[in-house]
């Protein structure tokens, strides 16, 4: 901000790729600290003839809803880079169809962070000799904050060289809260793309969060490149299911050790390497430690493989109440080796999609809560039996099955 002038709200009243009251122009007339206001148009759609650049550190952009503003990149641009030293927030508005070249397909920057918003839709076709940087077919990134957004169908390539991240590269640090990673794709003509849903290269923190139908060769839903000793990724109430990898570790690959509490891993399938298609250790030193969750019904048509690692780990000892079904490994003692008996990925209430339990699943007050968590990922009361539930949702007195198909559990554990 410039010496002696207040931070400002500047309006947007029009719907223009550029011009006077258009997003563009107040953005070039914003200085840092500002607002840019779109609540109040009278359109609900821009298209851009190409990107915004913010060169201001902090900037706050506010539209009126995501389902009532979309700022579209036409599919031949990027939508914003943001090139300050701060943060770029972004609340209440869809971002899509961006594209790029060079990573970020709808959005690059340092520190952003998207509350309420969406970004669907972008891609990133990098040619020539790229490497994994170049990732993030929706979002490029240092650090990245989610909060009850979704970060869909987007998708990353490289034609020469490996690639990572198809919804999301991060090199720093990345929160999610109440937020939705889902259905893109990170691909390489080498069979070396990592984390179709995101790659994280530093701290993880993931809460009430789901993970689901991305692909990539290694690490389908999520790929942490931290290699780091001690705790680099916690995961509490969330759920990592319906992954693939062409490679190996459709649901999780790690460099780094991580903590899951009250979450669940499920249905994640690989087609080439199955060991370890839930989570998976690229690392000597990685460990996994789980508290009160389902790692199950991973693994590929040869059979289950739901826990792996390149050297198998001595898992943390203060693990405990899991339902885990595949391991290269030894498991607690307390470990349940059933198969969770669960429903197939859904609306269950709540800002994302879950997978609940069914009446007879051996999760049901087996489990423990171990972070005094409140609620479950969807809201709902976490201790409401004689025990917490084991996984990311907690069975309530009410509830009754709605299963009609099968899981998809099928071949993987016994129905």
């Amino acid at each position: 901000m410039r010496e002696g002038r207040p931070i400002s709200i500047r309006q947007v009243t029009n719907c223009d790729d550029d011009g006077p009251g258009s997003l563009r122009a107040e953005v070039a007339a914003a200085v840092s600290g500002d607002t840019i206001d779109l609540s109040q148009m009278g359109c609900s759609t821009i298209t851009l003839g190409s990107e915004i650049k913010i060169y201001q550190d902090n900037l706050r952009l506010m539209g009126p809803g995501a389902d009532q503003l979309t700022i579209d990149g036409n599919a031949h641009s990027r939508i914003f880079d943001h090139q300050g030293n701060g943060t770029l927030n972004v609340y209440d508005m869809s971002i899509v169809n961006g594209y790029s070249t060079s990573g970020g397909g709808c959005l690059v920057g340092r520190s952003v962070s998207l509350i309420r918003s969406t970004v669907s839709h972008c891609r990133v076709v990098a040619t020539g000799a790229l490497g994994q940087q170049f990732g993030g077919g929706g979002i490029s990134s240092t650090d990245l904050v989610l909060d009850n957004s979704e970060i869909s169908f987007n998708y990353v390539q490289a034609t020469t060289n490996a690639v990572s991240g198809g919804g999301i590269y991060v090199s720093g640090n990345f929160t999610a809260k109440y937020s939705t990673i889902s259905n893109n794709v990170a691909y390489s003509a080498n069979n070396q793309s990592r984390g179709g849903g995101i790659r994280v290269g530093n701290e993880a923190t993931i809460q009430e969060s789901t993970i689901s139908r991305n692909r990539s060769a290694i690490g389908g839903g999520i790929y942490f490149y931290n290699a780091a000793p001690g705790y680099s990724g916690y995961l509490a109430n969330s759920t990592i299911s319906s992954n693939v990898a062409t490679s190996e570790g459709a649901g999780v690959v790690t460099l780094a050790s991580i903590r899951l509490f009250n979450s669940t891993v499920v249905l994640n399938a690989t087609r080439g390497a199955r060991v370890g298609s839930g989570l998976l250790s690229k690392n000597v030193n990685a460990t996994f430690a789980l508290y009160s969750s389902i790692v199950a019904g991973n693994g590929g048509s040869d059979g289950p493989g739901d826990i792996g690692a390149v050297d198998p780990a001595t898992p943390d000892p203060t693990a405990q109440n899991n339902i885990v079904v595949s391991s290269t490994f030894n498991l607690p003692a307390d470990t349940i080796r059933a198969c969770p008996r669960i429903e197939p990925l859904a609306n269950n209430g709540g800002p994302t999609l879950t997978h609940a339990l069914a009446h007879d699943s051996p999760g049901i007050d087996h489990g423990f809560n171990p972070r005094n968590l409140l609620m479950d990922q969807r809201l709902a009361l976490r201790a409401a039996g004689m025990q917490t539930d084991i996984g990311s949702v907690e069975r309530q007195a009410s509830e009754l099955d709605e299963r009609i198909f099968i899981s998809g559990f099928d071949g993987l554990c016994d129905q």
